[in-house]
Order: structure tokens, then C-alpha cells, then sequence
């Protein structure tokens, strides 16, 4: 999928939770203020930097109520919102009748845009797999949803470091993550096969391809390197979530299906996380 079907592909997936989002929480965390706008943001490897997709969000009313502007802020939703500890997340309420309103104002956008029709058959793809909730995790001052997790760390005692073995999202395979380099299991079963190498800054990961000769990879004459946000996202033990299951909360995304296959291994452990797209006030 291109660049720009990507940021589509996110954009309208966040816009369909939200919008269809019977129930997320947006309390206290860390970091996370009342009445400060965050922005969706994600790494472009044409221009190197990071953009904004064009989406945010805000709350106000003490972290008990949220708005969520998309397309470039030409629509809005608003509703009710909750916080939950473990995980640290945020549920948002939304009323029916503005989701399906909201849905046929997007709908109509796209028709009058042009050459969207791609876009139009996306969106009615999406929206046929609404969900009744959507869950943002939070992580010192960021938000990010669970479908935009790429890699997550396997359950082990070291579930929470940066090395170590990761799903990946799309993949039956792990990977693993060991001294600055990026290595997927060999023909013999072992992990020797270096796929890339990454370096760590603040919050950042940035994680480049290399070829089969160990030289950095190129598509199009454009390096294969993408940048993610490191989180820590902490599962619950069984009975400790507010209202509803965490498959009901994160039911759209690799990771939800992960967690719940293997919650036993995972119940109460902190897992290092890397996502694609986060919300933050400002970022560069």
C-alpha cells in the first residue's frame, strides 16, 4: 500500500472508530491536558520527517467529554469520555445519531473530490467493519490506537525493554530486536537473519531495511526506513478492566487478537510497543 493510501487507509480507520466508538477513555494520564489539541502524526521516508494526517483531538469538562476533528478539521464528532488505569487509556462515547450523520458528511465529501473514488470504495470497506468501541492508549503525553502498532513485545520476563522478540503486525513470524540490529528466524530456525538495524532517540525509534548483502535498501530510490514511537502499554489482570472486555475494546487491530490469544502470558505484564501513527500536541 503507497504512502498516501496509507495515511488514507489510517485516517479513515481512526475516523470509523471514532465515529462508531460506543465507549473510550480519556482521563488523567500522564502528560495528557484538558483542553490542548493533539494531532495525529506519521513518518514520511520521502521527505524524512513527520506529518500530520490531518486528524485530532481535545478534551475538555474535566477528561469527561472529547472532540475529534478529521479531514483536515472540516468534520467533528463529540461525545462522552472515561479513563481506565491498566491499560492507561481512553474510552469515548459517541451518540448514535451524530455517527450516522458524520458518516453520510464524509461520504459526500469524498464524492466531490477528485479522483476519490479509490478513496470511496476504501471508506465503504472500512465502514462495513464498524466496531462498538475503540480504545487510545496513552504513553507519556501520546495517544495512539492499537491498530497502529506495528511491533509488540512477545510476553517474557523482559517484555518490557526495547531488545527482545516482537510480533509483527501482519505476521504469523517474530522478530527480534538485539544490539542495533533487526534479525527474523533462518532456514535452520534460528534468529540470524539480519533484516535491518535500528538506533533509539528519546521516544523514537528509527528502524532501516537492508538488503540481502547487509547494505542499507532502497525502493524507488527512496531508503526503506521507517521511524515509530516507543510506548509501554500495561495489560490488565482478568477483572480489572472498567465495563467491557479488552477484545471488546480492541477487537479491530493484530494486536487485540494477540493479546487476547495469549492474555494468560500477558495478564499484568508492561510490553514494549512501537507505533506507526500517535496523537501529540506538536511534533517534529
Amino acid at each position: 500500500m503507497g504512502l498516501i493510501m496509507k495515511r488514507v487507509f489510517f485516517i479513515l480507520t481512526v475516523s470509523v472508530l471514532l465515529l462508531a466508538c460506543a465507549s473510550l477513555s480519556f482521563g488523567c494520564s500522564k502528560g495528557i491536558q484538558e483542553d490542548k489539541i493533539y494531532h495525529c502524526y506519521t513518518y514520511d521516508a520521502v521527505t524524512n520527517r513527520f506529518v500530520d494526517l490531518g486528524a485530532a483531538i481535545s478534551f475538555g469538562d474535566g477528561f469527561e467529554s472529547f472532540r475529534y476533528d478529521f479531514s483536515g478539521g472540516d468534520l467533528s464528532i463529540t461525545g462522552s469520555a472515561v479513563h481506565t488505569n491498566a491499560p492507561d487509556s481512553y474510552m469515548i462515547s459517541c451518540d448514535e445519531e451524530m455517527i450516522t450523520v458524520v458518516v453520510e458528511r464524509y461520504r459526500e465529501k469524498l464524492k466531490t473530490e477528485e479522483g476519490s473514488e479509490d478513496t470511496l470504495a476504501l471508506f465503504d470497506a472500512i465502514s462495513a467493519f464498524e466496531t462498538p468501541s475503540a480504545q487510545f492508549f496513552s504513553y507519556n503525553g501520546y495517544l495512539f490506537l492499537g491498530e497502529s502498532l506495528e511491533l509488540y513485545h512477545a510476553a517474557d520476563k523482559d517484555s518490557d525493554e526495547v531488545e527482545g522478540y516482537y510480533h509483527m503486525e501482519g505476521s504469523t513470524d517474530l522478530v527480534y530486536l538485539h544490539g542495533g540490529d533487526m534479525y527474523v528466524k533462518d532456514e535452520k530456525g534460528n534468529y540470524e537473519d539480519k533484516r535491518g538495524y535500528y538506533t533509539m532517540n528519546s521516544d523514537i525509534l528509527t528502524l532501516t531495511s537492508v538488503d540481502e548483502k547487509g547494505q542499507d535498501a532502497y525502493k524507488d530510490g527512496v531508503l526503506l526506513r521507517k521511524k515509530y514511537l516507543m510506548a509501554k502499554v500495561t495489560i490488565p489482570t482478568e477483572g480489572e478492566l472498567l465495563g467491557t472486555s479488552l477484545e471488546e475494546r480492541m477487537e479491530t487491530s493484530d494486536f487485540s487478537n494477540v493479546i487476547n490469544s495469549e492474555f494468560s502470558d500477558y495478564s499484568g505484564k508492561t510490553i514494549t510497543v512501537f507505533a506507526e501513527a500517535f496523537f501529540a500536541r506538536s511534533f517534529k
